[in-house]
This record gives structure tokens, C-alpha cells and sequence, in this order.
């Protein structure tokens, strides 16, 4: 008996050590990288302390690989500096390493260049200016030879022309209590934006908007514009389920494409209902 005696002091200090140790090495945070990785000694260099970052919010975005919102960064050039705001991030090197991005404000963005083998449209810059997105799938060569399919949009804090490949974002099956068919999740993948109505909001409110995926955000975004109207009566015309026959005439495969698409389609010979002989007359 005295053998298999366990004295209740004796027992609760080892096992407040055991749980000690146990705390010790379970990750208390959630974040992607482990900040004992970061070298903060280069943030230092640009004049911004692990608890500057802390104290205003980027800390977490840097540790989740977004990046910082704006903040004043000084650059030394041997006797030179240069006093600038820029959002900084972290990227892995090959040999596992992580190096500070600056990425520093443009006066406007680069669309006349070449972006990494891209040479953008009118339409392109258009999408670019007006929603931030450049609304299809891209193809750039970042390796000669290499295509690489990507979503592409602007940093809007930084006028910065911003890529994440298409092979890393997954497409939602439903959005704020909404199920999203096949064709939504079709042109979510082409980068299109897709109208989406009746989503329930934090607030148990219903609302409609375009949702499209941003590279810069690294994520998809709700776009309230004009857009919307475009985007809805786009959809609408794609789920309209068209007639095989109108007022007693058969209508062609044309004429029914042209009517499923918003078009305009001739048809003669129509029964009118207000008389008993037929009409010529378009719909």
C-alpha cells in the first residue's frame, strides 16, 4: 500500500510542471510565419521596429504574408537617404530564408510596359483604372519559356501592378449564405467579376454586389459600381430560357442565340394576338 501511496501535494507540482511544458510548446499564435524567422534587424535598417509594426495593426498582416499599409521607411544609399512611404512584406528566398519587400508609391501605374511578358489591351488598362482588376486570367513568363497563368490587379495604395498564380486561390462554393452555380464559379476563375444577389451580411441584412478576385488583397472582394446592373442583366440574359417557338414560328438556332444574349432577332410571319392574320415585327 505505502508503494502505490500517492501524496496529493507531490502529484499537483508535477503535474503543474507537466502543464507548464506543455504551454511552452504549443504555438500560442496563429499566424503563417513563425516570427522567430524574421530578421528584424533589416526592418530596423529602414527605420521600423517589430513594435512599431505591433502597435499599429501590421504586425499580424506581415506575419500572414500581406502586406503593411503605408509607412515611412528611410533609405540609405551609402551617404544618401531616402525618406519615402512604402507597404512593406516578406518573401521566401530559395534557400528558405525570408527578405523584406519594400514596395514603394508610383505615381501611376506601369500599364504601357511590359508586365513579365505581358502587353496590356485598352480593354486591359481600362479594367485595371476602373475596378482595380485586370478581369481575366493572364499568362506571364517569369522564366523564359515558362508560362505561368496568373490574376493580376493594382495595389491601390501604391500603383503597384500586383500577381498571385491562379493555382493557389480556391473558388467558394457559397458566398455570405449564397450557392454559387457552375457558370459564377466558371468566370470566378477567369477573373471576371459575377453579380451575386441576395447575400446575407454580419448584420443579417440582405445585399447584392460583383464579386471578383484581387491579387493585391490576395483574396475576393465585394464591388459595389455600376458594374453591378451590367453584370446582372448579363446573367439574367445567360439563364433566360429562350422559346423554341414564338407566336407560332419556329425560331432558328440564330435567332435564339441572338435572343439569349440580349439581342435583337427578326422574326416574320407572327400570329398577333390582337387580331387573327400575322405580322411582321421584331423582339
Amino acid at each position: 500500500m505505502d508503494s502505490h501511496c500517492i501524496e496529493p501535494e507531490a502529484f499537483l507540482k508535477k503535474w503543474a510542471q507537466a502543464q507548464s511544458q506543455a504551454q511552452a510548446q504549443t504555438p500560442t499564435s496563429n499566424n503563417a510565419i513563425d516570427e522567430n524567422r524574421v530578421d528584424w534587424k533589416q526592418f530596423d535598417r529602414l527605420g521600423i521596429s517589430r513594435e512599431t509594426l505591433e502597435k499599429t495593426g501590421n504586425l499580424d498582416k506581415l506575419l500572414n504574408w500581406q502586406k503593411t499599409d503605408l509607412l515611412p521607411v528611410s533609405l540609405k544609399f551609402d551617404d544618401v537617404s531616402l525618406r519615402t512611404d512604402a507597404r512593406l512584406g516578406l518573401r521566401e528566398m530559395p534557400d528558405g530564408k525570408l527578405s523584406i519587400a519594400v514596395h514603394a508609391i508610383r505615381r501611376e501605374p506601369e500599364l504601357d510596359r511590359y508586365y513579365f511578358g505581358i502587353k496590356f489591351t485598352e480593354e486591359d488598362k481600362q479594367n485595371l483604372l476602373k475596378t482595380g482588376n485586370l478581369g481575366r486570367v493572364a499568362e506571364t513568363e517569369y522564366r523564359q519559356g515558362e508560362k505561368v497563368p496568373v490574376f493580376i490587379s493594382i495595389d491601390r495604395q501604391t500603383n503597384e501592378l500586383v500577381a498571385i498564380r491562379t493555382d493557389k486561390i480556391k473558388i467558394p462554393e457559397t458566398v455570405k449564405g449564397v450557392q454559387l452555380n457552375e457558370m459564377q464559379k466558371k468566370d470566378l476563375s477567369e477573373g471576371k467579376a459575377v453579380w451575386i444577389e441576395n447575400m446575407t451580411s454580419k448584420k443579417n441584412t440582405l445585399f447584392s454586389a460583383c464579386l471578383q478576385f484581387n491579387a493585391d488583397k490576395r483574396g475576393f472582394e465585394f464591388r459595389f459600381d455600376n458594374e453591378k446592373q451590367e453584370q446582372s442583366q448579363k446573367q439574367s440574359n445567360e439563364q433566360k430560357d429562350v422559346p423554341k417557338t414564338f407566336r407560332g414560328q419556329k425560331l432558328d438556332e440564330d435567332q435564339r442565340s441572338s435572343l439569349k444574349e440580349g439581342k435583337t432577332a427578326y422574326v416574320s410571319g407572327l400570329e398577333d394576338k390582337k387580331a387573327n392574320g400575322t405580322a411582321d415585327t421584331s423582339r
